[in-house]
């Protein structure tokens, strides 16, 4: 238990310092961003962000990865449908990839399927971001962008975001956040380019 030494401390001020965005029943806060991410424990989308508790919706998963609604896994998809339901504030959808990122390495140089069972399923389910990438491409940053603008098409494939995203009712984004710089490089759906985001980014420049 050495690990959670001084949580009691620690969680008490969590509560001082933000009860007031820590409401229950009616007085739940209401969320404007939904955060699809990876679960690096260098990647804490709050802190990229600089926002505060009940300001965000996260659904954080090896790599950042939405598969196609085609495939098997449904927890995120059954998440991202849950929040957009019953949190009608939600404006901005968001898909973050990160540069070193372990899962996409993995992806990339494929497992054994006997020892680790799970994480090769995870692996089948987005193959597609391996297709048809030129081998002479800077591989790691060829995956890395076709991870985001595949996972943002398995987004589009959950019919209630793709019909609130038609009507206007909220905003999807593309992003990569590099560990090296700090720096969010957005995706120009119309160029297919990766831009630097101006700040401040939670103004979710288009």
């Amino acid at each position: 238990m050495d690990n959670f030494a001084g949580y009691e401390a620690s969680s008490r001020a969590y509560r001082s310092k933000y009860q007031n965005q820590l409401g229950t029943g009616s007085q739940r806060p209401s969320p404007t961003i939904l955060f699809i991410g990876c679960f690096d424990s260098r990647v804490i989308p709050e802190l990229i962000l600089g926002i505060t508790p009940g300001e965000m919706m996260a659904v954080r998963v090896p790599g950042g990865l939405v598969p196609g609604q085609g495939e098997t896994d449904f927890a995120i998809a059954a998440g991202i449908e849950l929040t957009l339901s019953r949190m009608p504030s939600i404006r901005e959808v968001v898909v973050c990839g990160h540069t070193d990122c372990v899962m996409l390495n993995t992806l990339a140089a494929g497992v054994d399927a006997e020892q680790f069972p799970n994480l090769a399923r995870w692996i089948g389910m987005n193959d597609l971001i391996k297709a048809d990438l030129d081998s002479h491409t800077a591989h790691d940053r060829a995956i890395l962008e076709k991870s985001v603008v595949q996972s943002l098409k398995g987004l589009r494939e959950i019919e209630l975001l793709r019909q609130k995203e038609i009507t206007g009712q909220l905003r999807v984004h593309g992003w990569i956040f590099e560990l090296e710089t700090g720096q969010i490089l957005a995706l120009d759906e119309s160029s297919g380019h990766f831009e630097v985001l101006p700040e401040p980014a939670t103004k979710f420049s288009a």
